[in-house]
């Protein structure tokens, strides 16, 4: 369709068949389930999600994961595993496969390592809540959540290898410090 002209008519911003091919042959090659919203993407030109998805009429979700995969964004950081399980956090399992697929290139990393970290490693949950702050005795406020994205922070930097008893030390001590 793109040989002939043809699909300019309905989507002009579906041009890069290169990478939809890639994308297509990663899938068989790495035993991914086919899929055509990622597909979509990968044959789309960048922040043209919104505009394909209203001219094919998807679904909301479809929409939605389109304009997530094809928006201006930095590549998928696929050198370093600690950066790899950051987008996972992030992203999420899902969307981080998505983009992994679709940017896998650069020969000098290990794109298949990331893929696995990717399939094999799923998404945490950061262990704290407001609650764990407020049952520490702080007082309702702005200040729990400035608390809590601090220890997150740390927590990440960490490469999520804290527990939750490690994170309610680290936020025990980071609470001492402010009184």
């Amino acid at each position: 369709m793109l040989e002939q002209d043809i699909v300019t008519a309905y989507l002009p911003a579906a041009t890069t068949i290169d990478r939809m091919a890639k994308v297509a042959a990663l899938e068989s090659r790495l035993q991914v389930p086919k899929d055509s919203i990622r597909r979509l993407a990968a044959l789309a030109v960048t922040d043209s999600g919104a505009t394909i998805a209203e001219t094919l009429k998807l679904s909301n979700a479809d929409r939605d994961r389109l304009v997530a995969i094809a928006r201006p964004r930095p590549d998928f950081a696929a050198q370093d595993p600690g950066l790899v399980r950051r987008q996972i956090y992030d992203l999420g399992n899902a969307l981080a496969l998505d983009l992994l697929l679709v940017d896998w290139g650069a020969p000098d990393v290990d794109w298949l390592r990331a893929f696995e970290i990717v399939r094999d490693w799923p998404r945490p949950e950061f262990p704290l809540r407001g609650r764990d702050v407020s049952a520490l005795g702080m007082a309702a406020g702005p200040e729990i959540g400035r608390l809590l994205k601090d220890v997150e922070a740390w927590w990440i930097a960490g490469d999520f290898a804290a527990d939750r008893d490690h994170c309610l030390a680290e936020l025990r001590h980071r609470i001492g410090g402010k009184r």
